[in-house]
């Protein structure tokens, strides 16, 4: 079995890069660049060049790959994007999970409604993940302003969401590329077991951290101001308002037990998750 894990420099891709080594499963990971890969994140990883602009990267990149972790990079334009999909038909690839968008059925104008539209037409057998809210957002865009500010900052509005950890998506993927037969053109939403406003959440991390957090509830100009001055792209910043989008419409109050149905394993709550990365928020 060879396993192809694209978006390996980004935060869910590594995460599953690293339990799959932790579980000494043998894979690839697909990259633009692999010297610059190998010298960021060390050369025990088997890199393929891959690069989506790029249609003659395709061949060698998933030559005798069996399963492909999918996922889609923001920055590469969805023409590109939807021609590897299609290339996929004419490859030895016989399994694809995809990790996509929990919202995509309230958002259908999204890039991956389209993407999961395509993979299905592939007529490779498909897992869709659609996870959750991300844990580790708080140690990821927000990081900074609570361990120097002491501040959440995010456009959320009053609304509650289901959070769930990067480690459990990459427990989940690793489980569904082992048994893949199973879990065979399955859409699984991953919701997370627990709900939380960003008042709780700051309120939690009050307690944890030791140290008054507090959710500021920032107006979407105000944010939007804020992250490009602190030099984020403004695409990536529009991506993170639209995450926030549903939170701040009430449209994200599910749970679910999915993972723990599928994994036979609890996930990780969001107080083990703030215990685990303080370090993340604490100054030096």
């Amino acid at each position: 079995m060879t396993i192809l894990v694209t978006g390996f420099t980004g935060n869910v891709g590594l995460a599953v890069g690293h339990a799959m080594m932790k579980r000494h499963i043998p894979f690839h990971a697909a990259v633009i660049d692999p010297a610059a890969a190998s010298a960021k994140f060390g050369n025990a990883f088997h890199y393929r060049h891959l690069d989506y602009a790029d249609i003659s990267t395709f061949s060698q990149a998933v030559k005798g790959v069996d399963q492909l972790f999918l996922m889609y990079p923001s920055q590469v334009s969805t023409r590109q994007f939807h021609l590897f999909l299609r290339y996929l038909r004419f490859t030895s690839v016989r399994h694809i999970v995809y990790l996509s968008f929990k919202d995509v059925p309230v958002f259908p104008l999204t890039p991956h409604h389209t993407i999961e539209k395509i993979i299905q037409e592939t007529g490779i057998p498909f897992t869709i993940i659609r996870p959750g809210y991300y844990m580790q957002n708080l140690n990821l865009f927000m990081r900074d302003d609570i361990r120097f500010h002491e501040q959440i900052v995010t456009p959320a509005g009053l609304g509650k969401t289901s959070m769930i950890d990067i480690r459990d998506i990459a427990t989940f993927v690793i489980h569904c590329l082992q048994h893949p037969a199973p879990h065979f053109n399955r859409v699984y939403t991953l919701h997370g077991e627990e709900i939380f406003g960003f008042h709780e959440i700051a309120s939690l991390m009050t307690v944890l951290l030791g140290k008054t957090i507090r959710y500021t509830n920032p107006s979407i100009p105000f944010f939007q101001m804020k992250m490009v001055q602190k030099g984020y792209p403004k695409s990536y910043v529009n991506e993170v308002i639209m995450l926030h989008l549903p939170i701040s419409l009430g449209l994200t109050k599910r749970t679910n037990h999915q993972f723990r149905e599928v994994t036979g394993t609890e996930p990780i709550p969001l107080r083990q998750y703030i215990l685990d990365y303080q370090a993340h928020w604490e100054k030096h």
